[in-house]
């Protein structure tokens, strides 16, 4: 096993300012590379299904409670809880056409910046959630928007526009 350079991590990359639209379009192109690759159907659309997504949130609200008073208002967190089963009722047919598309794929499902290497002009994307197929097999927008909003964590949001945009570009997935 050879282990990956630390200062070729992308979080260590942005700190140091190197990374720019063109190596954010070549992840991109990477991850499209890697989705359009991986396996789909049977085995893992059900973890994808509008009550399997249902399911995965209110798992989520149920393990973020104890941070209400600390972290975050229970008022907000009651909106979120709200606004997420509205919109899940209200996109009910985007979610049933993309897994009908063969939009859910056994992907990353914890692509953040920690998790994407460059060294030698080759990407690598590491470290996928092995340990459970719920988390990894999804929809291939839940890895994009877990990258952008790592982008965005970071003070990088106009780094993670580029990156949506080029993905979409790149797969033509123009639904995300």
């Amino acid at each position: 096993m050879r282990r990956l350079p630390e200062a070729g991590m992308l979080l260590a990359l942005l700190e140091r300012g190197l990374v720019d639209n063109r190596l954010i379009d070549r992840l991109a192109v990477r991850l499209a590379q890697f989705h359009a690759a991986a396996s789909t159907g049977a085995g893992g659309d059900e973890h994808d299904s509008l009550s399997s997504l249902r399911a995965n949130w209110i798992e989520n609200f149920a393990q973020t409670t104890e941070f209400i008073g600390r972290t975050i208002r229970a008022e907000q967190h009651a909106s979120i809880h709200a606004y997420v089963g509205r919109f899940l009722e209200m996109n009910r047919e985007l979610f049933e056409k993309r897994v009908q598309q063969g939009r859910i794929r056994d992907g990353h499902g914890d692509l953040h910046t920690g998790s994407v290497c460059v060294t030698h002009r080759r990407l690598y994307l590491f470290d996928c959630i092995e340990f459970n197929d719920r988390f990894r097999c999804a929809d291939i927008a839940a890895d994009v928007a877990f990258l952008a909003m790592d982008l965005d964590r970071l003070g990088r949001a106009d780094l993670g526009d580029v990156f949506v945009a080029a993905y979409v570009r790149r797969s033509g997935d123009s639904e995300l």
